[in-house]
């Protein structure tokens, strides 16, 4: 398996997403820069969420079927804690909007500010890595970013399926033979 390099310059909250070898995903979570001071009034209207960007995906056809949000709920993938109040929040669930226009984790609970707190931060809590049900190839390989109210952007690398890469390398290569007259020289062998 290989790794894609996260793009960090921008990012508050970093994800790597990976296969797991049965059939689903791990998530590892990290903060790579502080998240934004928000007043609570704007977590509160926002919505309280960490926003994903739906490129990561795949997107359901035209006659899939695919008319209403997908919404599941997991185990506890990631916690975050609020640096004001001191609250626990655990990320348990997902929203994929049938449009495709917009993703999001959901936590456990609704966010509760503590008495006379007008601003809040969400941070990380380091944690292992939690694992998906998230079939590999309903992902997007790539690095994808957005724009968070409440994490300044996340940005999510999805790294391909160990089999997936390995038939993409086949593919090159058999399209590089086409050109190159039937001969292709990759790390001192050559394969003709």
């Amino acid at each position: 398996m290989f790794w894609l390099g996260i793009a960090e310059s921008e990012a508050a909250v970093a994800m790597v997403v990976v296969p797991d070898g049965v059939g689903g995903t791990r998530y590892t979570f990290e903060e790579v820069s502080a998240n934004p001071l928000v007043p609570v009034s704007m977590v509160l209207s926002s919505g309280f969420r960490m926003e994903l960007p739906p490129g990561m995906f795949v997107a359901s056809g035209p006659g899939s079927g695919g008319a209403s949000d997908i919404v599941g709920v997991f185990p506890a993938i990631a916690r975050v804690r609020e640096t004001g109040s001191g609250g626990a929040y655990d990320v348990v669930s997902l929203l994929i909007g049938a449009d495709g226009g917009y993703a999001s984790f959901g936590f456990d609970r609704a966010f509760v500010p503590g008495p006379g707190q007008s601003e809040a931060r969400f941070a990380l809590v380091p944690g292992a890595p939690g694992s998906l049900g998230i079939a590999p190839e309903a992902l997007v390989p790539g690095t994808h970013v957005v724009s968070s109210v409440l994490f300044g952007s996340v940005t999510v690398t999805v790294v391909p399926e160990p089999g997936s890469a390995g038939l993409l390398a086949v593919a090159v290569l058999m399209a590089l033979r086409r050109r190159g007259g039937g001969r292709v020289v990759v790390a001192g062998g050559v394969f003709c």
